[in-house]
Formats: C-alpha cells, sequence, structure tokens
C-alpha cells in the first residue's frame, strides 16, 4: 500500500439548494464505499490555523494570507495511483465547485548534517 493525499478546494460558495442536497450522510456513504473497495481513507477538515509565516525579505517575518479555498485535505491507503484517481472521480463535491489535487507521498530521505 502506498500513502496518497487528496486536497478539495472550493471554488465558489454553494447555492441553497446544494446546500439543501449536500449531507453530511452523503459524505458518510462515500467514505463507507471507498472503504469497503479497501482503500484505508482518514478525512479531516483542516483544523483552526493557529498562524501563517512566510519571508518577505531576508530580515523580516511577515504574516501570509490563508487560502480561503482549502476545504479538507485526506489521506489514502490504496495500492496506486489509479485506484486514488477512481476515488477522487466518485466523490460528490466534483458536483459542488470542488476541484480535488491528488498527490503522492513523497518517498522518506535521511538527512545528515555535517558539523
Amino acid at each position: 500500500m502506498n500513502r496518497y493525499m487528496i486536497i478539495f478546494r472550493t471554488t465558489r460558495d454553494l447555492t441553497p439548494e446544494e446546500v439543501a442536497r449536500r449531507s453530511a450522510e452523503m459524505i458518510q456513504q462515500r467514505i463507507a464505499a471507498a472503504r469497503k473497495s479497501g482503500v484505508a481513507i482518514d478525512p479531516r477538515p483542516p483544523g483552526r490555523t493557529i498562524a501563517t509565516v512566510g519571508v518577505t525579505d531576508h530580515d523580516a517575518a511577515a504574516p501570509v494570507p490563508v487560502d480561503p479555498s482549502l476545504a479538507m485535505n485526506m489521506y489514502l491507503d490504496a495500492g496506486s495511483a489509479d485506484e486514488v484517481l477512481e476515488q477522487a472521480w466518485a466523490y460528490p463535491s466534483l458536483h459542488y465547485g470542488t476541484t480535488l489535487e491528488l498527490r503522492a507521498r513523497a518517498p522518506a530521505t535521511s538527512v545528515t548534517v555535517d558539523a
């Protein structure tokens, strides 16, 4: 199994009709279907932003704007990227103005620092 991540990004606000149609039950059913197919899913909405930090010049740190489009990230353990892509296409969020970004977990590396 390989670890992947799907990043959910909103592209627009939901209409009142879409809010009424979209339900937590629908999302739970999608997660259950993925797990039934053998894909381990860990869905979690992002927590509260603790801080945003960036460097605007060489001497000073400055706040960085938070990306308001980030709606959720989900970790999956799957046999291949094709399995993850198949899961992504099945998400109802795609019908509600959400784009999904799929990423493979970077391989572990060891870093040594010479003193």
